[in-house]
């Protein structure tokens, strides 16, 4: 792996000025606005002696790659505003939303002076869409295949460590076609485990990460009606998340009920319990092997019919697909082994009421 990474180094930006820049015929972002709107120019901001040397370096950086140019009478301008990286370094994010529609024009300010994007800038309205956009247009023979992206976060699969090799260097011809490059300080190769998109991806199974469902698991029960409320109203927010919340907040639902005094029971404090256990738990999707055979279990409700996927492994494949698209064999089985299964019908099973047994006349 190491070889082959060395022999392609020049997929690699190891300065802002490796960057060309994408053809515009792949992509081209435009800002549709009235040419009667007055234009907005926004003064600068006294910033920390601490941030104007990384404001400085930015500045350098991008005059050094050709991104920007220094400008003497901008129409439009806009402050520079730092925010700080997950790395420790700062990030210089401008112009902000009320940029111009004209690229020479969407200019910043800074103690340096002014400046202007000749390329299109993450501050402009919708700037994040033409990305993804462009992405989309350049991996569409690699996406859902051995390549999954979004905005600039990009994932390259393989089913074993034999197509690796093969899925990198199909990816490697794809980004010199386009004249893409990668950042080599958030490039992470041969690894069977890694993050995407605030999930932690393994081999087996997809499981969140714990740093995102801190809050969730660290989450103090209420101390009042109030705190209460506020919990169903987020719990409501997630409630295509969860199988059946109206029933599972149904104990909070009677601490609030009438005007009696407020009770955190021992029922609530089960149901909080067993509600954050989900939340910080991802459902496990596995893609299935082809020429495998999957067992499909139904749910049946009075309102509504639920399905499942098992493999014989026991692992949850699939949730709600649609069967008609596919060839379905019924083969019954004797007993239900999967504990995926037997979660999901205590889940979606149907308590009947009892018949009231018609009394005998005398």
């Amino acid at each position: 792996m190491r070889e082959y990474i060395q022999k392609n180094v020049d997929v690699f930006a190891w300065s802002a000025a490796d960057m060309s820049g994408i053809d515009a015929d792949v992509v081209c972002h435009r800002l549709n606005m009235d040419p009667k709107t007055r234009p907005i120019r926004q003064k600068m901001r006294i910033i920390a002696t601490k941030l104007e040397e990384s404001i400085h370096e930015e500045v350098k950086k991008l005059l050094d790659a050709g991104f920007i140019s220094e400008i003497q009478y901008p129409s439009w301008v806009s402050k520079v505003v730092m925010v700080k990286k997950g790395d420790g370094r700062w990030r210089m994010l401008s112009p902000d939303s009320d940029a111009s529609p004209d690229v020479k024009d969407v200019s910043f300010i800074t103690r340096e002076g002014c400046f202007s994007y000749k390329m299109m800038s993450f501050g402009l309205k919708n700037a994040g869409a033409t990305y993804q956009c462009m992405m989309d247009r350049v991996f569409k023979n690699q996406r859902g295949r051995n390549l999954e992206v979004y905005v600039d976060d990009l994932i390259v699969k393989s089913r074993d460590v034999g197509s690796q090799l093969l899925d990198l260097g199909e990816t490697f011809v794809t980004l010199r076609k386009f004249k893409m490059r990668l950042n080599p300080q958030k490039c992470v190769f041969g690894a069977s485990r890694g993050m995407f998109l605030g999930h932690l991806l393994t081999p087996a199974k997809v499981e969140p990460n714990p740093n995102k469902v801190r809050a969730i698991v660290e989450l103090a029960s209420p101390h009042n009606a109030k705190e209460v409320k506020r919990l169903t109203g987020k719990l409501a927010g997630l409630s295509r998340f969860l199988s059946r919340v109206g029933e599972k907040c149904s104990p909070f639902f009677k601490a609030l009920r009438g005007n009696q005094k407020f009770e955190w029971t021992g029922e609530c404090k089960e149901a909080f319990r067993a509600l954050k256990a989900q939340l910080s738990q991802a459902p496990l999707h596995q893609n299935p092997k082809e020429g495998e055979d999957l067992a499909l279990y139904l749910g049946v409700g009075e309102e509504a019919v639920s399905s499942v996927l098992v493999e014989h492994s026991g692992q949850l494949a699939k949730w709600s697909i649609e069967l008609s698209e596919f060839d379905v064999s019924f083969v019954p089985r004797l007993s239900i082994k999967a504990q995926a299964v037997a979660d999901f019908l205590a889940d979606y099973i149907v308590e009947l009421e009892e018949e009231e047994t018609p009394s005998r006349e005398a």
